[in-house]
């Protein structure tokens, strides 16, 4: 009977499914590129995040295809497609009704819509699978899959950093190495269960194979990495690796999914245990980590880390002060000039942890616990705004974690502790109303003398403390072709931040409406709106008084595909933003046309956008994905006035060997000279060229 009923729904649904099936082809869905967008617009600059290697998860899975009959919540949920409610659901479906027969069956599960369903099909399949813990460790190093990729890129007009001085000697005023940034990088994988290789990368400006990288590149990576290895040994990190502790109260290394269209998401999932392939020189472990389990509801991760950190060191220079400490963290990873070079790897941070994790039906409870410390004092330069962050030499934490489904309700969180007697919480539900309705309520109170070094949590700002906060998200499905996602963010710091000599208040909302056809075509309106407060620095008075500062922003958005080959997409964003006591307002607007030209069949495809942007300053700088080198992500801003374009060659001469060219230009109708200091550029371009090939064995 039940294959009948399959069938039934498979012929009143594959009209709207085969498109999609089809046209499975996508490595990382534009959803969760608008994650990341919206990640950056919710940053008050320029952030170094390395994101290159943020979707390694669905390009591994498009190419293997996760067997839903044979899979985990904790593999769906890695994908970051769909919330826990859908991937508990997807487990419950076949455990009830036996194996799917079919993925038209996908509709029929309860808290799956249809845009979780559209977004899995690419990485998802039906098919009997091998039984990945009983596969051989010799097996996964023989028969996996191999990627070495090397790229290069220069930016073609002249760095004032990179020209002749006057006086050869003064090395102060320049960067001490060519201007190209070469990158390399080997990977060797099994599926999801092994991963080792090595990342090395060169920056612009830094020295190579001379002075102080006399063995070469200026950074090295190295990693390997075993999941599933058997029931007690459930995991194996050795060199560099990430670790997610509960929702980031105390740790999470890498990116944190914050507030964005995607609203109703907001949960920090992942293993605990991850490889680190990023070039990113900071925010990782070094050392060793492994996850055990004992019998069926308990698992115990440990590891250990010991890692050189780039910092700013101080001089003793009274005879009271015995012994050098640092007063800050360098995070750029940067090593151009003797200056940045002398802080370079200056202090040495130890870190062990540990997480144990019980789960027994839907309940999940974590302990986790967390200990840093320094060779080297860390003593701020005390100012009245950072009295209570941490300043010692060792630091540290322990929380508690939860996870718990009962029915559409899904309870998550987490409460923290550090030494010093701070206290930080976060505390959600996410609500699937109906199919068509979900919704998700959070609330945070990160105490003002909270300390944490590793922290990412969701909230207005990342360093986790210092801030209250209630957060409401909405997804709603009114029809079949429509999509709203909404969110309002309410927060307050009860006490002092930078720039912001009194306690503050804030709020954001965002609404997007999306209209889909036939996933041909895609249009969708956004509009958010933030208000923050910050000093005002207009010098009339003697201290300064706080002003709201307002940023509005309107996106229209629309792409189709006009053949299997070719697709247009096309963005309007319009940024506002003002100063309520000063009166200063700035205003923006940012258009573009994007080619996209993939054939099925032909070795040869390419990208290309032109953009037209007009900003009055960097305030109203509007931020934008660009199509990069293949697995290589841009999202720069937009500000000021001009145009810029770019083009995207890529060329597969063999099935193995794929050979790319980027050429990115801006030119400025306002500006005679671009960027500042050693980045200063004399003239109204600026001209980004990149080369990358990458083998596959």
């Amino acid at each position: 009977m039940r294959v009948f009923i399959v069938l039934f729904i498979q012929m009143l649904c594959s009209l709207s499914l085969s498109a999609q099936i089809l046209d499975s082809t996508s490595v990382v869905p534009e959803s969760q590129i608008d994650v990341v967008e919206d990640f950056l617009n919710n940053t008050d600059a320029e952030n170094g995040f390395d994101f290159n290697t943020l979707f390694e998860s669905l390009d591994e899975a498009a190419g293997r295809k996760i067997n839903l009959n044979n899979t985990n919540t904790q593999e769906l949920l890695e994908l970051g497609l769909i919330d826990e409610l859908a991937a508990t659901s997807i487990i419950r479906h076949v455990e009830k009704f036996g194996k799917l027969i079919a993925l038209y069956e996908l509709q029929a599960i309860d808290n799956l819509s249809m845009n979780d369903i559209n977004a899995l099909l690419p990485y998802v399949t039906i098919k009997g699978g091998l039984d990945d813990n009983k596969v051989p460790l010799a097996t996964m190093l023989k028969k996996g899959k191999n990627e070495y990729y090397l790229r290069w890129s220069t930016i073609i007009e002249d760095q004032r950093g990179f020209l002749p001085l006057e006086d050869p000697d003064d090395t102060s005023q320049r960067f001490l190495g060519s201007k190209d940034r070469i990158y390399t990088r080997y990977k060797h994988s099994y599926e999801n269960k092994l991963s080792y290789g090595f990342t090395m990368e060169k920056d612009a400006g830094e020295e190579f194979f001379n002075g102080s990288n006399s063995a070469g590149f200026d950074f090295y990576s190295a990693h390997f990495f075993l999941r599933n290895i058997s029931n007690r040994l459930k995991s194996l990190a050795i060199g560099d690796f990430s670790v997610r502790l509960g929702q980031g109260v105390i740790l999470n290394s890498g990116f944190g999914r914050g507030k964005s269209a995607d609203a109703v998401r907001i949960k920090r999932n992942g293993s605990i245990l991850n490889a680190y392939t990023s070039v990113a020189e900071n925010d990782f472990l070094r050392g060793v980590g492994a996850t055990f389990g004992f019998g069926k509801y308990v698992d115990l991760t440990v590891f250990g880390s010991r890692l050189n950190r780039d910092a700013n060191i101080v001089v003793p220079d009274t005879t009271d002060q015995e012994e050098f400490f640092f007063s800050s963290l360098q995070t750029s990873g940067l090593h151009r000039t003797n200056s940045e070079i002398q802080d370079e790897n200056s202090i040495m941070q130890n870190t062990i942890g540990g997480n144990i994790r019980i789960q027994s039906g839907n309940l999940k409870l974590g302990a986790n616990v967390l200990y840093n410390s320094f060779d080297k004092p860390f003593n701020r330069n005390l100012q009245a705004f950072n009295r209570f962050l941490f300043n010692s030499d060792r630091l540290l934490n322990a929380s508690l974690d939860y996870s718990y489904l009962y029915r559409n309700l899904h309870f998550f969180g987490e409460t923290a502790v550090s030494d010093n007697g701070g206290v930080a919480t976060l505390n959600s539900v996410l609500l699937g109303l109906d199919r068509k309705t979900s919704m998700v309520v959070s609330y945070r109170n990160y105490g003002i003398d909270y300390q944490s070094l590793n922290a990412n949590a969701f909230g207005e700002t990342t360093s986790v403390n210092n801030e209250r906060g209630l957060y409401l998200g909405l997804e709603v499905l009114p029809f079949r072709e429509w999509k709203f996602n909404a969110y309002v963010d309410l927060w307050e710091h009860p006490w002092l931040r930078f720039n912001i000599d009194a306690p503050s208040t804030g709020f954001e909302y965002l609404a997007r409406l999306t209209y889909t056809k036939k996933r041909r075509s895609e249009l969708y309106a956004q509009f958010r709106l933030e208000r923050k407060q910050r000093n005002n620095t207009d010098g009339e008075t003697v201290f300064d008084p706080l002003q709201d500062l307002t940023r509005t922003q309107l996106r229209f958005h629309y792409k189709v595909k006009i053949s299997s080959s070719i697709e247009l997409r096309n963005r309007l964003e319009l940024s506002g933003y003002t100063e309520s006591q000063t009166g200063e307002d700035s205003f923006g607007y940012l258009l573009y046309q994007d080619i996209i030209y993939r054939p099925k069949y032909s070795n040869f495809s390419f990208t290309s956008r032109i953009a037209l942007f007009d900003t009055d300053d960097f305030n109203s700088r509007i931020f934008a994905f660009e199509n990069d080198l293949l697995y290589n992500f841009s999202i720069p801003s937009y500000f000021n006035k001009g145009i810029r374009y770019y083009i995207n060659l890529r060329y597969k001469p063999t099935r193995n060997l794929t050979v790319e060219f980027r050429l990115a230009q801006s030119r400025f109708r306002d500006l005679e000279v671009i960027s500042s200091g050693l980045n200063e550029i004399q003239g109204n371009t600026r001209t980004d060229v990149k080369a990358q090939i990458r083998y596959t064995f």
